[in-house]
């Protein structure tokens, strides 16, 4: 199968990889797929090693100020890859094991291909099951977490000090 790059006609459509053959399909038909029920892995500690992995090529911790006149930090967390039948599954089996509070971003990337990220913007989530479920990471991944830890403490001090080293470390 043949596929032109999207075009005026296909407007807020793209492309996904289903079934190992390139369809175009509409940002509604694709947030249709990732709502379909999905059962749990059948093997918990290796769908947690896969994820974990991911995370380490297409994850990111991170977060952004709300303001220029506060230091108040609201942390961003995400996991994405292109879409396809596999990545689809790989999202909904994650959103199952983790439960409520993560959503889908979807985007277009300059080839027209649909972009899944599933992110989390809360910090409860991020501390209390993202981090823990990523416990294998290393490297630049691991000290990104070790600031979002670090951040989440320090926001609890209302000091000058404090809001510095949230700075710091943000950056």
């Amino acid at each position: 199968m043949v596929l032109i790059h999207p075009s005026p006609i296909f407007v807020g459509s793209g492309t996904v990889v289903k079934n190992s053959e390139k369809v175009i399909m509409t940002k509604k038909e694709l947030e249709q797929w990732l709502s379909e029920p999905v059962a749990k892995p059948f093997d918990l500690s290796v769908f947690q090693s896969i994820v974990n992995g991911v995370f380490q090529a297409e994850g990111h911790w991170g977060g952004y100020f709300t303001s220029l006149t506060t230091v108040h930090f609201r942390p961003l967390w995400f996991i994405s890859q292109m879409a396809s039948s596999e990545s689809v599954l790989f999202f909904g089996q994650l959103k199952a094991v983790l439960g409520p509070g993560f959503t889908y971003y979807l985007s277009l990337n300059s080839s027209g291909q649909w972009h899944i990220r599933l992110q989390c913007r809360n910090w409860p989530h991020i501390l209390n099951i993202c981090i823990p479920y990523l416990n294998q990471l290393y490297g630049p991944k691991f000290i990104g977490m070790q600031h979002i830890i670090a951040i989440s403490i320090l926001a609890e001090i209302n000091t000058v000090i404090a809001k510095i080293e949230i700075i710091v470390r943000a950056y």
